[in-house]
């Protein structure tokens, strides 16, 4: 076996195997410290900070200096910085486990730092809220600490989708990802320094939280070639394939070489450590000897650097060795053979073959090349771990350099280490009120996504350890923190004084927070102005203040409430000559880093923004803030948005903030009590030393921080064009029919038994007593179809096994809209699916073949052809599918409004009220004439002015840009709308008009042949001696609305008379509700009673509804089984109604017997005996912040909803912050009313939550004397388990729930959705108290001045 002689330090040497590891560093301290002063300052001597020495020398006993920490500033500590670093300091040195450092924005808390690092000379890990944040503090860090190594450690993909399965549309994403090759260099640097060195700081985001590899497996797997060392070439070679390296040797065509490739030439081997900045050139002798090791310059301009030794480590963090990975490969095969069986029980079989091919395929790769794509989902199996142990991460490369503190210099100089430590190294959390619930939320997004996977047999069980840390494991992980931010949060806060009183009672100097105030610049908190929001405060206050200050060359930032007024107040300052943008998530991360870049540049003067305008912006230029809309109560206005809002105006001289409100919120009063104490403290300290302030400025780098970025975000953007471009090769590839074929014939895929057995369906499947194996076959040959149809636009045709047909769609990509039918088809929990969903279900359960017709002209030829089928065919399916949701989409004018807008809806209003247009061809050609509209008539930029009290363009608004404008546009005279705006001498808006609205395919009269206006109604008798009587109505030939009335006989054992229910239902519904009265009425199937008497009294209200004297016809039309008419189109209308009512009825008595089979269950949930559980109401509470809370109950009777009688409770901002208060308060109301059938006492009480919910909902039922009377429920949303007092012990229990046994049984399905019905309710009322807090006096007070004006 070939040797290598390793040199550890002068004058000593050792030999080692290259194919056994180095000596393990858990062992072997000494001679591993040895290694360590050999080659550290060789390792990176090409990439060392820029303002650090070199250290290319080979010198083997480094003074102990060198590792130690060096703060270099031009500046000594000033202001609060001295007292903060020496508190700090003290506590975490004397062992206090957290510290917060409470800066104000300005106070240099990154000076601090570096400072506190110096004092403790430890490792430490600095975790940031994203990417930009942590590049910046890189960026300073470097500056303060740059004879240390401060390295930058994300996320390396510039692309990335992960691999995914989605049930909806029976599709497989397979993993896509562009790794940045310069980002994982930086992360091999991070690593390698840990393990090489001590001074390290490693800014990071919350990747490192993920899996990264074993550092030990990272670290023995690491080469160690000195010069002078005897080498073999081959167990070279082979080691570095062994560690991931590609072998470009053989390649033909010439390319450079790229970190982790090598390449040998004769006796030279050309290799890229990912670490390292350049290449190597290992030059060995014709004996075996390493003769030289230079670096390889990347320009004609610079040389090689002669060096000592190489270090190389893995190409990749994911190293196993060779015995280690024949073992993982066994294992996996074992899980595989375990999860196979389980499908196969569920009958399952094509899921258990997709599971079996795929993982045997990785074991292969994994067997012949030790990788192999997604290799990281077999982690467990390759780490050796056991299930549900947490990952290595980088937080374990922390312990590891922990341990070889202070025992390097030891060694090498012959004396005793001391013990290792591996938990020496501090974690510092920058904007930790962000940052710490960032690391609570990255477990639970990984998990569901990976369940879906696991679930129709795409992974393993064991890939969901694949995973980053839950929040307990990475805190568990950590020995101190220091919690750095201007507003930290409740729970940081709470750790430090826990922590400080631990440390108290052992007498050490504990702190539990350290508070900077003063600056060392000198400047002062902005001064912030409360102004009312009165008459045009925007035009008279703050656009003049953006004004004034770009005069002085200053910038500013204002923040809004939502996305779209962050859009309308941008094009609103345009409108006024001053230069803006606005600033969202929508917009890429390219755009965005562009669109502050140019604020600091002055080639903009304002940013309008929501949320993106807070944490960590550097941006010394900006010397006022706006916030709009301040005294509106919610996350976006609390006081720690708002203190990091102003405090982005804090680093200028001339800082100044303004609130526009008309109260003072408690958020806002501690902000305004805050800075007033803070500026006291600031003018008291430069008065006593006579500071005079002066503006903050960039520290480490002139360049922006938005530049230092903007080179890679252009590479990802460029990534994702180009990754978007290409052809993807779909999951499921197109069978025997092609898309050309399918042209010009309708091509039917029919079942066919045997193909079923070959292609069963990749959807889950019911469980077996659920679906019959007819039916499983059935769906399979469905979804073998599906996988035929082509991806063009088309119609599609359901069909019955008679031949009927069943339904009749179109759709732009046919194959992908006909697999979403097929998710409600093999759904079991019925409470989960929505309305549209259950119809889908029930027409699945009658498909058995499917047809297609090609539309080559796009989706307009599709929906005419559509309609002509539909017309044709009649499908029963048709009407029931459509009408929850609207067949096309209109564009509606609230014309009956002030100040009317223009917005898309599939259900248009059939009051008057509204100027409805369409229907359109699909959604987005209707959003992107109404966004054309808004633009060019600047609808939104006016709204927004009137709702924020500017009305001088109000008269011209209705004349000029509603009724000359919009309305001419929509009725399609667009030559005549531009020649309006030529004429006011708009000339660029009559352009970008006709030129948008060329691309917009504009609804004509000829296109489509409705029926007209027309009211169907149609009746057919129940169960129980009831009646179903349906109204439904068609405008323009589209069902825009329907309503079910049911109606039980007075009688017993009495028959509802059909044509009297009629004759009720339609009196009830136009005559007393006042709903508008179309053209006509048609009664189907039955001429309702005294129709003569009911035709007089709706045409004399369809006359009087309108407000005109224009005489509307009106008929009432019979339509009965003996005669269905002249008209065909009338006829085919009448009967779709008749069949879709057929269909309600039967919903309706499926639905009966589910609720029946719940109450059964929920009875012997319960125990309830003889007890009577009829009637069960849920609570919820909805609320911001403890602002608007909402309480909700709602009603089931008899397993079904009773909508009439749910209601709210208004609670106000009083109990709010505790939902106990909340629920209590929303009991005790609910409880004092009992009278009336609405206000009947339920059976059972239900509460969302778990044991706390539950107790206090008790307490208020049993101060009410009505413990007895009613059963009290709480459902938890975590493991949907059940809770119940038990009524012999007093005692909370659970009762159901808490195990994957319990999740679909009828009970808690039923449970459940009265949940999700309460919780919702909840949500919608509060929505509306926030849209009428928001906008509701304002509307107020605009429609009284307007109605003065009109007197």
């Amino acid at each position: 076996m070939a040797r290598v002689r390793v040199a550890f330090g002068y004058g000593r040497a050792h030999s080692i195997s290259l194919r056994t590891p180095p000596p393990p560093h858990f062992n072997n301290i000494r001679s591993v410290s040895r290694l360590f002063a050999s080659s550290s300052s060789s390792t990176h001597s090409t990439h060392t900070n820029e303002s650090a020495p070199s250290s290319s020398s080979s010198s083997s006993s480094s003074s102990s200096s060198s590792f130690d920490f060096q703060l270099s500033a031009p500046f000594p500590p000033q202001g609060d910085q001295p007292g903060a670093i020496k508190a700090c300091s003290d506590a975490l040195k004397a062992g206090q486990t957290d510290v917060l450092l409470r800066g104000a924005t300005g106070t240099g808390k990154t000076f601090c730092m570096a400072a506190i690092l110096e004092k403790l000379n430890k490792p430490a890990l600095v975790l940031c809220a994203n990417k930009t944040l942590a590049a910046q503090l890189a960026r300073e860090l470097r500056f303060y600490l740059p004879n240390n190594r401060v390295e930058y450690f994300v996320s390396y993909y510039a692309y990335y989708r992960p691999e995914a399965f989605m049930p909806s549309q029976d599709t497989y994403i397979e993993k896509q990802s562009t790794i940045d090759k310069t980002l994982d260099a930086l992360r091999h640097r991070a690593t390698a320094s840990l393990l090489d060195r001590r001074d390290v700081v490693v800014v990071s985001s919350v990747s490192c939280l993920y899996g990264l590899g074993m550092p030990d497996s990272y670290l023995n797997a690491r080469l160690h070639l000195c010069v002078g060392d005897e080498v073999n070439a081959q167990d070279l070679l082979a080691k570095l394939n062994h560690i991931q390296y590609e072998d470009r040797s053989g390649l033909t065509q010439r390319k450079p070489l790229e970190q982790g490739q090598y390449e040998v030439n004769e006796r030279r081997l050309r290799i890229w450590p990912p670490h390292e900045d350049t290449p190597l050139n290992i030059e060995l002798s014709d004996d075996g000897f390493v003769k030289s090791v230079t670096t390889i310059p990347q320009d004609d301009d610079s040389t090689g650097e002669e060096r000592a030794a190489a270090v190389i480590y893995p190409a990749r963090h994911f190293v196993t060795q060779p015995e280690q990975l024949q073992a993982a490969c066994e294992a996996i095969r074992q899980e595989m053979e375990t999860q196979r069986r389980h499908f196969e029980k569920m009958f399952r079989f094509d899921v258990a073959d997709r599971l079996e091919k795929r993982v045997s395929e990785d074991i292969e790769r994994l067997r012949l090349d030790g990788f192999c794509p997604g290799m990281e989902n077999y982690s467990r199996h390759l780490a050796g771990r056991k299930p549900g142990d947490a990952p290595a991460t980088l937080v374990d490369y922390m312990a590891h350099a922990g341990e070889m503190r202070g025992g390097i210099e030891a060694a090498e100089q012959q004396q005793p280490t001391t013990p290792p430590n591996p938990r020496d190294w501090l974690l510092i959390v920058d904007e930790s009120h962000v940052t710490v619930p960032q690391v609570g939320t990255m477990f639970a997004a990984d998990r569901s996504r990976k369940h879906t996977l696991i679930e129709h047999g795409y992974r393993l069980p064991s890939a969901l350890d694949n995973r980053p840390l839950r929040a307990s494991e990475f805190w568990q992980r950590v020995p101190q923190t220091l919690y750095v931010s201007a507003t930290p949060g409740d729970g940081e806060v709470a750790r430090c004084k826990d922590a400080a009183v631990r440390l108290k009672r052992s007498g050490g100097p504990a702190a539990p927070f350290v508070d900077m105030v003063i600056r060392p610049t000198g400047v002062l908190d902005p001064i912030i102005d409360v102004v009312p929001k009165e008459g045009k405060y925007l035009e008279t206050h703050l656009f003049e203040t953006i004004r004034s200050r770009a005069a002085m060359g200053q910038r500013s930032l204002v923040t809004t409430l939502t996305q779209r007024d962050s859009e309308d107040l941008s094009e609103l300052l345009k409108s006024r000559n001053i230069n803006a943008e606005f600033l969202h998530c929508k917009k890429t991360a390219v755009e965005r880093a562009d669109v502050l870049s140019k604020l600091q540049n002055g080639e903009i003067d304002v940013v309008v923004g929501v949320n993106l305008l807070r944490e960590g912006l550097d941006l010394p230029e900006v010397s006022f803030v706006g916030i709009l809309d301040a005294d509106k109560q919610g996350f976006l206005r609390s006081y720690r948005s708002l203190i990091q809002t102003v405090g982005r105006a804090a680093r200028h001289i001339d800082g100044r903030a303004a609130l526009y409100a008309n109260k003072i919120t408690p958020a806002m009063a501690e902000v305004l009590k805050e800075t007033e104490r803070r500026r006291k403290l600031q003018m008291a300290y430069n008065t006593r030393f006579g500071v005079i302030p002066r503006s903050t400025r960039n520290v480490g780098s002139s360049d922006s921080l938005f530049e230092l970025r903007k080179e890679e975000l252009e590479r990802v953007a460029e990534m994702k064009r180009r990754m978007r471009g290409e052809d993807a090769e779909p999951y499921y590839q197109p069978g025997d029919v092609s898309s050309d074929s399918a042209q010009n014939n309708v091509v039917a895929i029919s079942f066919d038994e045997e193909t079923a057995g070959e292609h069963e369906t990749t959807a889950p499947l019911d469980s077996p007593d659920a679906m019959t194996p007819e039916d499983r076959r059935r769906i399979a040959a469905l979804r073998l179809a599906v996988t035929r149809l082509p991806q063009d636009a088309g119609v599609y045709t359901w069909r019955a096994e008679d031949g009927t047909v069943l339904y009749v769609g179109k759709a732009n990509n046919l194959r992908s809209r006909c697999a979403s039918y097929l998710r409600a088809a093999v759904r079991k929990d019925h409470y989960s699916l929505s309305p549209y969903e259950r119809k889908t279900k029930a027409m699945m359960s009658h498909a058995v073949s499917l047809d297609h017709h090609v539309c080559p002209e796009g989706p307009a030829q599709a929906l005419l052809t559509e309609w002509r089928m539909v017309e044709q065919l009649q499908p029963m399916y048709n009407v029931r599918l459509k009408d929850n949701k609207g067949a096309y989409p209109y564009i509606a004018v609230s014309t009956s409004d002030d100040l009317p807008q223009v917005f898309v809806s599939y259900r248009p209003s059939s009051s008057g009220r509204q100027a409805v247009f369409g229907p359109y061809m699909d959604y987005g050609a209707a959003k992107r004439l109404v966004s054309t509209i808004n633009q060019v008539y600047q609808l939104r930029t006016t709204l927004f002015a009137h709702r924020y009290g500017d009305t001088q363009d109000l008269v011209s608004y209705r004349r000029d840009r509603i009724d000359g404008g919009t309305m001419l546009v929509l009725q399609g005279n667009v030559a005549q709308a531009a020649e309006q705006l030529r004429l006011r001498g708009e000339n660029e808006a009559a352009l970008q008009l006709e030129d948008d609205l060329a691309k917009v395919d504009m609804p004509t009269d000829d296109k489509l042949t409705p029926l007209g206006d027309v009211d169907i109604v149609a009746a057919k008798r129940a169960e129980n001696c009831t009646a179903a009587i349906q109204i439904m109505q068609l405008r323009r030939g589209a069902v825009i609305g329907r309503l079910v009335h049911f109606v039980t006989s007075n009688g017993n054992d009495v028959d509802v008379d059909l044509p009297e229910a009629m004759r009720l239902v339609v009196e009830s519904h136009y005559l007393r509700n006042g709903a508008a009265v179309p053209s006509a009425i048609v009664t189907a199937g039955y001429a309702v009673a005294d129709a003569e008497e009911l035709e007089m009294s709706l045409a004399s209200k369809n006359d009087d509804g309108e407000g005109d004297d224009v005489q509307r016809p009106f008929r009432l039309i019979a339509l009965t089984n003996e005669d269905l008419g002249e008209d065909e189109d009338m006829q085919a209308a009448a009967a779709m109604a008749v069949r879709n009512l057929e269909g309600v009825v039967e919903d309706r008595a499926r639905s009966e017997e589910r609720a029946h089979k719940a109450l059964e269950d929920l009875r012997r949930v319960l125990k309830a005996g003889s007890r009577s559980i009829r009637r069960i109401e849920a609570l919820d509470i909805s609320h911001t912040g403890g602002s608007g809370t909402v309480g909700s109950c709602v009603t089931f009777v008899d397993g079904q909803p009773m909508p009439s009688y749910h209601r709210t409770f208004s609670l106000g901002d009083a109990p709010g912050g505790d939902d106990y208060l909340a629920l209590k308060e929303s009991v005790s109301r609910r409880l004092a009313r009992r009278s009336g059938a609405r206000n009947a006492l339920p059976d059972v009480l239900l509460v969302d939550g778990g044991r706390g919910q539950l107790s206090a909902v008790l307490e208020e039922v049993d101060r009410a004397g009505l413990g007895e009377e009613i059963i009290v429920l709480a459902l938890a949303k975590r493991m949907e388990e059940v809770f119940m007092r038990d009524d012999d012990s007093g005692e909370v229990s659970l009762v159901a729930g808490g195990s994957d046994a319990d999740l679909n049984r009828p009970a808690l399905l039923l449970l459940r959705h009265l949940r999700d019905e309460a919780h919702g309710y909840a949500n919608s009322r509060h929505r509306r108290v926030r849209t009428k807090d928001m906008f509701g006096g304002l509307a107020t007070a605009t429609s009284a001045k307007q109605r003065k004006q009109k007197l």
